[in-house]
């Protein structure tokens, strides 16, 4: 199942496959627990992601798929839908050459063929929202003349891509003042409109309620997900948003002045040229508006969550790719448009500059493809460094608790529950949550920079109260005392340690 060079499951991926067993296994939406505190329980309620995802893998489980081919599947089939998606939505707003262009361009931006590869919530949820934007659009289109069922089923897509990311709120919201826009500059009635947004809100409603419910039984509140307040200001938050979009678009921080420049330029293209399209395209202009609103509030959401909550992680390309096509679609369409005014004046080979900026597009991807292709190479070395060991982690006793700086990997190899190692002294695990479980300590002794939580800590070279069951140069095994001597004596596991 695994490529020759790519490991493909993070923590939040053993999260989203865990989850997944549970749910085929009827026992509703909780996940592994990874965490050295709590330390008990085993199995914890689903609280960081909603459960769309994790469904959609217990779904090709009914049909006799393994859980983590199935956390695989999704991204890659959606990978191969995504540049008809994207062209169902352009073609809309430009003309079809042009939205093939945006489309191809949409796609392979390296940030969205890499998670396309992991198993990750980032590829599936963008299916859902194309889908559920090509269907608005044909709502508006036909002047909500469509069947009933047309639109409740709209409703019930959109709802479900809030349950695969919380982002599917901005696109819930995009689409509400996308109808509202509608009846306003008259593409709609104000009957039509009521009947679509109640039958589409019924649509949203059947598929968010019973999660909402589910939340107020067990935590006793809408949001389950408390989380501190942040430390960093909305200038620093900015500041990373526009720099990691410049990662992805330009795969450059440096641009970051760039991406400003043209983002404010495309919107003051769509107010400047609104009144006059609003007079003679009123479809295109809702199908604009509902775009850039998403657009705009997908963002607002963002920086304002990163801003007010404290986060492990900064804005990022999987955050952006949500968004990114947005301003990629209007570049592409702006290009277009400057090349068409241009060439009133000028006689251009227009085909053979969209070329030309095509291949440089392409070339510009190769360079975060080679640095991906590298990590995951190593990462790929130390999977396969920890499948060698899993045999010795797999004979502990079964109510011993494996704790490990690599823990996700360990997860899938060993089949046991893992618990991640983080910045836990001996004294923390022995004499705090020692009392509950009886925690042993796997470390992967990891010479190559790849992530703050696999470095190999130092504080466990020796630790106090805790037996060096197993060492050799690639790993270490804690047990802690009396219990190593007594594993010892039993003959568990055999102990070699070299110098």
């Amino acid at each position: 199942m695994l490529a020759h060079w790519l490991f493909p499951f993070t923590t939040d991926s053993v999260i989203y496959v865990s989850t997944a067993e549970n749910i085929s296994h009827f026992k509703g939406l909780v996940f592994s627990n990874f965490f050295v505190q709590p330390a008990i329980p085993d199995s914890l309620p689903t609280i960081f992601e909603p459960p769309g995802y994790p469904i959609l893998i217990a779904a090709l489980k009914f049909f006799g798929i393994n859980a983590y081919t199935a956390s695989l599947v999704w991204p890659r089939i959606g990978f191969l839908f995504l540049p008809f998606l994207f062209f169902i939505v352009f073609r809309k707003l430009m003309p079809s050459i042009v939205a093939w262009v945006a489309s191809f361009v949409c796609t392979f931006m390296f940030p969205v063929v890499k998670c396309s590869l992991m198993a990750w919530t980032d590829v599936p949820y963008l299916c859902f929202s194309l889908i559920s934007l090509a269907m608005v659009f044909h709502i508006i289109e036909k002047r909500t003349k469509v069947p009933i069922f047309f639109i409740f089923l709209t409703g019930i897509i959109t709802g479900y891509a809030f349950l695969i990311r919380y982002v599917g709120l901005p696109l819930n919201l995009s689409i509400g003042i996308g109808l509202i826009g509608a009846f306003v500059i008259g593409l709609i009635n104000f009957k039509d409109f009521l009947t679509t947004t109640a039958v589409y809100v019924l649509g949203v409603f059947l598929v968010v309620a019973p999660y909402v419910i589910r939340n107020l039984i067990v935590f006793g509140r809408i949001q389950p997900l408390s989380m501190r307040p942040s430390k960093i200001s909305l200038q620093v938050s900015l500041h990373d948003y526009f720099r990691s979009l410049a990662e992805m678009v330009f795969t450059n921080r440096i641009f970051e002045g760039v991406v400003f420049i043209l983002m404010a330029g495309l919107i003051a293209g769509f107010v400047l040229f609104a009144w006059n399209t609003v007079k003679h395209e009123k479809t295109v202009f809702i199908y604009a508006l509902i775009l850039l609103v998403y657009f705009v509030l997908d963002s607002v959401f963002l920086i304002g969550f990163k801003t007010i909550y404290l986060t492990p992680e900064s804005i990022d390309e999987r955050f952006l790719i949500q968004l990114a096509w947005i301003f990629m679609g209007g570049l592409v369409y702006a290009v277009h448009a400057v090349l068409k005014r241009l060439n009133a004046f000028v006689a251009l080979d227009i085909k053979s500059i969209t070329a030309l900026i095509l291949f440089a597009f392409v070339l510009v991807q190769v360079f975060p493809a080679v640095d991906f292709y590298y990590t995951q190479k190593t990462i790929k070395k130390v999977s396969e460094k920890i499948e060698q060991y899993a045999p010795l982690v797999q004979r502990l006793p079964k109510d011993c608790v494996i704790v490990s700086n690599v823990a996700e990997i360990t997860y899938y190899f060993a089949k046991r529950n893992v618990r991640m190692l983080g910045n836990y002294t001996p004294y923390g695990l022995l004499k705090v949550f020692g009392t509950k479980r009886r925690f042993v300590v796997f470390i992967i002794k990891e010479d190559e920079f790849l992530s703050p939580a696999w470095e190999y800590p130092r504080m466990w070279q020796n630790p106090q109260g805790y037996y060096k069951f197993f060492s050799d140069k690639n790993v270490d095994l804690f047990i802690p005392l009396p219990l190593g001597y007594i594993l010892r004596g039993a003959g568990h596991v055999p102990v070699i340690i070299e110098p």
